[in-house]
């Protein structure tokens, strides 16, 4: 297990009647990983507390954007 993680947190919602979704970027490998709530986002992180390095949640989408 990794004892470092970094992730920029990204959290908007389109308007006040939509519900929140968060982003989690990985400063160090541009990887995005996608959330329908935040909820989805803190829970991916917690498992990542507790997960093997590179083990990753199936929770989550991931897309790859180096050029944001």
């Amino acid at each position: 297990m990794s004892n470092y993680h970094a992730y920029l947190i990204r959290l908007w919602r389109d308007d006040e009647q939509q519900p929140w979704r968060a982003e989690l970027v990985s400063p160090h490998s541009g990887e995005a990983y996608h959330f329908a709530t935040p909820e989805q986002a803190y829970a991916y992180l917690q498992q990542q507390l507790k997960a093997p390095t590179g083990n990753l949640s199936a929770t989550a989408t991931t897309t790859i954007n180096k050029n944001s």
